[in-house]
């Protein structure tokens, strides 16, 4: 489990949308060939392999899913780390998995109702690290989530052998976690697995990646060496509600591209993705949402390798978005601005600050009735003068963006504002001329901020 954000909440949504896709038997030839490369010398796991590509079945997906094999370890870890590219490579047997545990939520409520419970408590005895123990002791109250598919059972003392003595402390901490579960709350599926397990022995209750629990309590057993965890099942909330539906609009290939660049920083991985997207969905006539998709392709691949310092390469993508926004949203002068603003910004990144100064002032032409994005234009063209010592079209600069923010029905970005001051303050002085200087200077003493 992990304690819960907005990142945290946007790779479940993620991995959500990319279990939806439909599944073809290309996906599955992937998937085996990512498990055979990775057990490519463990003869034992890889006649297992041999022997899921044979037998294996969708209604068999909880069976291999519970058995100690390759599947149980590959995808745990992807589910772990949260690594959404493994998670696509992996998405045909999760898909089934996950469909496979809703069919059986139905019958256990309704199972559950019929006996008269709505109230009931399961566990799981786990070791975890102090780390990961000292986060959950300084969040109570807290949501946390699981990030794998959670094997818990109505077994008390069963639960307690899992989490051992205390044994290993101070690296590891022995827990038990004790989760309260009210059929009437909305949430992820769950269900008493017994039946389709591997284990059929074992009385285990699956409990949905992405669930999410708060955290009621945390303290020590006075009967054996160990810590106690209560938490209470939540329902989805109006922010989560909120982010799927803008999620659900998108390409999945854009977002999984997105959420690499930005959220795990993997550059090439998340190239790979946007490219494949372009592929996929290269049209001889394209809708106009479509082109919007086109679009954000080319601009996260300018972004990636403007990060990569791959200047010629960025300018080829920004340019082809570019073309594309003049061609079919040039009545969109927002869109058209942020294509002159990326192309800029890679100029600026390359110290080429003529050409970026220039492309700048095309931007601030479209933002003619926002005068927020103009002062901070004016701001950044300001700077690029400074950097090329052209100090009185730098000062000039400056002082618009103060006076688009004076323009501006708010009365200004405060802290622009005073950046702004503070640079026609340097520069005047620098040059020799206090007296313009000294007045900015007090009116930047004077903005709340």
């Amino acid at each position: 489990m992990s304690l819960r954000n907005m990142e945290k909440a946007q790779f479940e949504l993620i991995f959500d949308i990319i279990l939806s896709t439909s599944q073809t038997d290309w996906e599955k030839l992937q998937m085996l060939e990512e498990c055979r490369y990775r057990y490519k010398d463990n003869q034992n796991g890889l006649k297992i392999i041999d022997e899921f590509e044979i037998t294996y079945t969708s209604d068999k997906a909880l069976q291999w899913y519970t058995r100690d094999s390759f599947l149980f370890r590959l995808v745990n870890e992807a589910c772990r780390t949260e690594n959404v590219d493994q998670i696509y490579t992996f998405r045909c047997f999760l898909s089934d998995l996950s469909k496979q545990l809703y069919q059986l939520h139905s019958s256990y409520i309704s199972e559950l109702r019929n006996s008269g419970i709505d109230i009931f408590t399961v566990y799981r005895g786990q070791r975890i690290s102090a780390v990961e123990f000292q986060e959950i002791q300084q969040n109570i109250g807290q949501l946390y989530s699981t990030n794998t598919f959670l094997s818990t059972t109505y077994e008390r003392d069963v639960a307690l052998k899992f989490a051992g003595t205390g044994a290993e402390r101070p690296k590891f901490e022995s827990v038990l976690f004790q989760y309260v579960i009210d059929l009437n709350i909305n949430t992820k599926p769950f269900a008493n697995i017994s039946h389709e397990s591997y284990m059929k022995h074992e009385n285990e209750i699956l409990l949905s990646i992405g669930t999410v629990f708060c955290i009621d309590s945390v303290y020590p057993s006075t009967e054996n060496n160990v810590w106690h965890v209560t938490l209470t099942l939540v329902s989805t909330t109006k922010e989560d509600i909120a982010l799927k539906f803008e999620l659900d609009q998108r390409p999945m290939l854009l977002l999984l591209g997105s959420h690499l660049a930005s959220v795990m920083k993997d550059f090439d991985k998340a190239e790979r993705y946007y490219r494949l997207f372009l592929e996929e969905h290269a049209t001889a006539d394209p809708s106009l949402l479509t082109i919007r998709y086109y679009i954000e392709a080319y601009n996260g691949l300018g972004q990636i390798s403007t990060f990569k310092g791959e200047y010629a390469t960025a300018l080829e993508h920004y340019e082809a978005a570019f073309r594309l926004t003049e061609e079919h949203l040039n009545n969109e002068n927002i869109s058209m601005a942020q294509a002159y603003e990326n192309i800029a910004y890679v100029y600026e990144a390359k110290r080429d600050y003529k050409n970026a100064i220039q492309i700048y002032q095309k931007a601030i032409e479209l933002r003619a009735d926002n005068y927020v994005s103009q002062g901070q234009l004016f701001n950044k063209i300001g700077d690029l003068f400074a950097n090329l010592t052209d100090w009185a079209s730098a000062r000039k600069m400056y002082q618009k963006a103060v006076e688009s923010h004076f323009i501006h029905p708010l009365c200004g970005i405060y802290i622009d504002d005073a950046r702004s001051y503070f640079k026609i303050f340097s520069i005047t002085a620098g040059s020799g001329t206090f007296g313009n200087g000294e007045h900015s200077v007090r009116i930047h003493r004077k903005l709340p901020y």
